[in-house]
């Protein structure tokens, strides 16, 4: 499961990466307060992402010794509620981002000179990540509630979910570069 964990730390951060650049070329030069939000919101993303990366493989030292039941035995891991905190904290960064990410671009879209059809366009496509902020909170909550005791076994709703919002920052991420092909079909 660490290495689905891995990749699914990858997979949100460069999706939330992603999305926070394509915001910021949409926003321009318009509000230099929102700009620097979305600056301070991809640094923490990037930060968390790193971290939660670091603590998930290397919590035993060598990333072996967590997969490997004799080195398992002896070596010294990060304690499980650090764990815990660590990847809570990253997950609430995650979804502030994503928040962030979907409220901060609609009310600059609004304020453009554009016809309503492309307003509307554009606030549903940036807004699209409050679906993935929807599925990182319910990713967070069964992240936080998991019982250690059989990790095998009661991992897999987090992972549901991570997968789930990884798919939905794939797609959601993706609708605002469909805008050249909205325009010049519709």
């Amino acid at each position: 499961y660490i290495i689905v964990l891995d990749i699914g730390i990858f997979v949100t951060g460069f999706g939330k990466i992603a999305i926070g650049l394509t915001i910021l070329r949409v926003l321009g030069t318009t509000s230099q307060w929102q700009r620097w939000t979305i600056y301070v919101t991809l640094f923490l993303t990037v930060a968390t992402c790193i971290i939660d990366f670091c603590i998930s493989t290397f919590r035993c030292g060598n990333p072996s010794n967590t997969w490997t039941i004799e080195s398992w035995q002896t070596a010294t891991c990060v304690s499980v509620d650090t764990q815990t905190d660590i990847n809570i904290f990253a997950n609430s960064v995650q979804c502030f981002a994503d928040f962030a990410f979907s409220v901060l671009p609609m009310a600059v879209v609004w304020q453009l000179r554009l016809p309503m059809r492309k307003k509307l366009f554009l606030v549903i496509a940036l807004g699209l990540t409050l679906v993935t902020g929807t599925a990182a909170i319910i990713k967070t909550v069964f992240a936080a509630t998991m019982d250690q005791a059989d990790i095998t076994y009661t991992i897999f709703p987090s992972l549901v979910w991570f997968s789930t919002e990884s798919m939905l920052i794939i797609v959601c991420g993706s609708v605002p570069s469909l805008y050249p092909l909205y325009e010049r079909h519709v």
